[in-house]
């Protein structure tokens, strides 16, 4: 029985593409973890557990006001608090673009 052959290991300095440079704080940074559950118990603490998409209490997420992704730092002044599913549905969408419309029942349904 033959082994097979050992490739030396990748060194971990070695990236199949370039790292842009950060911008802020958050750049490069993903968002999970201690850092995370922290971040969101200093948002709940500051702003109480009132969702700013929806309006409801019971809120248990950060949600960044203007998008990671479009720019937007982890910093306290740029977290509110969120339901997820609220979260979760606005995504990366402008705050101007999501809204929360009320039906003619009285149900809520976002767009």
């Amino acid at each position: 029985m033959t082994t097979p052959p050992r490739h030396p290991p990748r060194h971990p300095s070695r990236r199949p593409y370039p790292t842009p440079p950060p911008t802020d704080r958050s750049a490069g940074r993903s968002w999970s973890g201690r850092r995370v559950t922290e971040l969101t118990a200093e948002v709940l603490s500051q702003y109480g557990d009132r969702c700013h998409l929806c309006g409801l209490t019971g809120a248990t997420t950060a949600d960044h006001i203007v998008p990671r992704s479009k720019g937007g730092s982890d910093e306290l002044d740029n977290l509110r608090p969120a339901h997820k599913s609220c979260n979760s549905a606005r995504g990366a969408r402008d705050l101007a673009a999501w809204r929360v419309v009320p039906t003619e029942n009285g149900e809520q349904f976002f767009s």
